[in-house]
């Protein structure tokens, strides 16, 4: 609740000091991570389903690492080591499918003018 009272302060009396997307301003063409002040700020209020619309890539990955870190915690606490074994064709070739879903929210952002 701490966290959520802060955000609603800066939301309140300080979005003035967070400066506008540079590329959004110049050509009026999203950046790929245009909405996600707005995405951060949904959550602080709880509200998901605008959260996701806003920044759909960085949502579900934000969503992804806090998932990750609890369950890291939860098997520490029953001492073990959370890790997944990658094959080594997806050690060197990872960032494919992470550039194309980062590609694909970009032209979501620009299709649906987030």
């Amino acid at each position: 609740s701490i966290l959520a009272a802060a955000g609603w302060i800066v939301k309140r009396y300080f979005i003035f000091l967070i400066p506008p997307c540079g590329l959004h301003k110049l050509t009026g063409i999203p950046c790929p991570t245009c909405g996600f002040t707005r995405m951060v700020f949904a959550l602080l209020e709880l509200d998901f389903k605008e959260a996701l619309a806003v920044q759909t890539f960085m949502f579900l990955a934000l969503m992804f690492f806090i998932i990750w870190i609890i369950a890291g915690m939860i098997a520490l606490v029953f001492g073990k080591f959370l890790y997944i074994e990658i094959p080594k064709f997806w050690k060197r070739n990872l960032w494919i499918p992470i550039l194309a879903l980062f590609l694909l929210n970009w032209i979501y952002l620009i299709y649906y003018g987030v």
